[in-house]
């Protein structure tokens, strides 16, 4: 005897041992199982010449648990700016029981690493089993995104890269190092160091830097390269002239730096003594 699906509404598969011999006129299926959740299936059976019969009742498979396996957690877009907002990424979280069915109703609560994150929440799971979230940050970093749904923590996590905003004008940074420097043509120099920030205080790689400085007679050194990965360029001013440096820097994103620094040129060592006699002559009395 054959059993089959005679009514399959949700186009499920029979699984399992289908075909057994009769004992006394009686057919044991031990082993049949549906992995699609559906209602109202029912079985028919055939053998050999006899006319097909369907099973008068029908019963229906519901879903299963949450499946840790299963579930799927994913990011679009995976790479966002950094902002208190106006920047995310949607998290989309899919619930499934073990046999692949979407499971409706099941509570999702979504979890992120890394620091300065908003996350808001996707509460439940639509018939589809979808529930979707957003992830947002004013952190440059990468973020893991985990989920659990009805408790259940998802195997499978999402990543989204949180890249730094705009270079900011007020954020970024100049600074000297020594601030006090010996007249000279090059000898004694001050390193400027120049940090690119975000407004949020992210780091700005990749940016061109042009040193300039107040006064007269300087020799200015400037960055060789665009800032690092940690924001920074650096160069060095040196002058002949003793007096006080005013230096700024100007970012090629199209500002100037908000913050300049001093570089104080003191006059170089005595290095001659001479005499002046004034007047050159002058008569004895």
């Amino acid at each position: 005897i054959t059993v089959s699906l005679a009514a399959n509404p949700a186009g499920g598969a029979l699984a399992g041992t289908t075909t057994v011999h009769a004992i006394s006129g009686v057919a044991t299926f031990t082993d049949l199982s549906i992995a699609k959740a559906g209602t109202g299936y029912s079985l028919g059976a055939a053998s050999g010449g006899l006319p097909p019969t369907t099973s008068n009742n029908t019963f229906d498979i519901t879903v299963g648990a949450v499946s840790a396996a299963q579930s799927t957690v994913t990011a679009a877009p995976d790479t966002i700016t950094a902002s208190s907002g106006s920047s995310a990424s949607t998290i989309t979280v899919t619930a499934r029981d073990a046999a692949g069915n979407p499971v409706a109703g099941a509570s999702v609560l979504l979890a992120a690493t890394g620091t300065a994150t908003t996350l808001t929440q996707p509460g439940v799971t639509d018939s589809s089993g979808v529930a979707t979230g957003t992830l947002s940050s004013t952190s440059a970093q990468a973020k893991t995104v985990s989920a659990t749904i009805n408790g259940v923590a998802i195997t499978q996590t999402a990543t989204v890269t949180v890249r730094p905003s705009v270079p900011s004008a007020a954020t970024s940074t100049v600074t000297a190092s020594p601030t006090t420097i010996v007249a000279s043509t090059g000898s004694t120099v001050s390193t400027i160091t120049v940090t690119v920030r975000d407004e949020f205080g992210n780091r700005v790689s990749g940016q061109t830097v042009a040193l300039s400085a107040t006064g007269t007679a300087n020799t200015l050194t400037q960055p060789v390269a665009t800032t690092n990965t940690n924001g920074v360029a650096t160069g060095s001013i040196s002058s002949t002239k003793a007096e006080p440096k005013g230096t700024s820097a100007t970012v090629h994103a199209g500002f100037t730096i908000t913050q300049t620094a001093t570089v104080t040129v003191n006059p170089s060592t005595l290095f001659q003594l001479a005499f002046r006699v004034h007047p050159a002559n002058t008569s004895g009395g």
